[in-house]
């Protein structure tokens, strides 16, 4: 069969036919154990889940859908698509807010990453943006649901851990009237222009190829990009630049709440960080 390079969508070819069911064979059965076990632990503290409710703006327009991509995952693994990535995909399709500890919050499932809501002595701190000011503002009205309190009000600090737009560029989701610290690692800026400006053609279209963002749902088509479920594009993005940078290895108290800040760079990106956050003794990798 001649196959044409357009949007039309496919079956599988021949070779890929075979390699897939190669992997299917060979498919580790430690690896399946380890990532069922982590769904279950997802499952048990998932406190809030996205309801249809959730994914409409103020004026009933639909926002992102998630299930857009959840109607096309039967059982088993198509031909067109490698398991593991189907096995990836099945996994994210839990949407909602997960809490973590006591004042760990994460909300998944609504952009490519997670957002972050830390509850603090007499406010919030939100770890990573996400992608689009549409899916940021979903997710901080998930999590206000989810605690039942104002959190956008009282936000005390913003921490990006690293340059790549789906960490940063929801911000203005966040920002109100008053100033907010935003916190970032050092050397941020000339890492946006090595991500943003140098590779950033590059980046999109190695994106659109990989995630198929360009053609329809569905398993001749896109299934996602492999990190959490992105059913939109071309939402709007937001930028502002720091107004901390983190020099070295340090612990900051933020409104009572210890942070060990910890450099990572020249790993996913030039500027890196993680964040462990002491009284709840979880550690955010971005």
């Amino acid at each position: 069969m001649k196959y044409e390079l357009n949007a039309d969508k496919k079956g599988a070819t021949a070779i890929t036919k075979k390699y897939h069911q190669e992997l299917l064979k060979k498919m580790d059965d430690v690896y399946l154990e380890s990532e069922r076990q982590d769904l279950a632990q997802l499952k048990k503290h998932l406190i809030l889940e996205l309801g249809k409710e959730d994914i409409l703006d103020y004026d009933g327009t639909v926002l992102f859908d998630h299930t857009q991509y959840q109607s096309t995952h039967a059982k088993g693994s198509p031909e067109t698509v490698n398991p593991y990535l189907w096995q990836t995909i099945k996994d994210n399709e839990i949407a909602g807010v997960v809490q973590l500890s006591d004042n760990y919050y994460l909300v998944t499932g609504v952009d490519v990453s997670m957002i972050g809501f830390i509850k603090t002595h007499n406010g919030w701190i939100v770890q990573d943006c996400g992608n689009y000011v549409e899916s940021a503002k979903i997710a901080l009205r998930l999590a206000e649901k989810a605690v039942n309190e104002d959190i956008k009000s009282n936000i005390k600090a913003i921490i990006i851990s690293h340059s790549h737009v789906d960490h940063y560029a929801g911000i203005e989701a966040f920002l109100g009237e008053e100033k907010i610290p935003v916190i970032a690692p050092v050397n941020y800026e000339q890492s946006l222009i090595d991500d943003n400006l140098y590779a950033g053609v590059a980046m999109s279209r190695r994106l659109q190829y990989q995630g198929g963002f360009l053609v329809g749902h569905g398993e001749q088509g896109s299934v996602g990009c492999g990190l959490n479920s992105v059913a939109v594009m071309g939402k709007k993005l937001s930028f502002i630049m720091p107004d901390v940078l983190i020099e070295h290895d340090q612990t900051i108290t933020i409104d009572g709440i210890n942070v060990d800040f910890i450099l990572s760079p020249n790993t996913e990106t030039r500027a890196h960080m993680c964040t462990y956050y002491h009284e709840d003794e979880v550690l955010f990798l971005g």
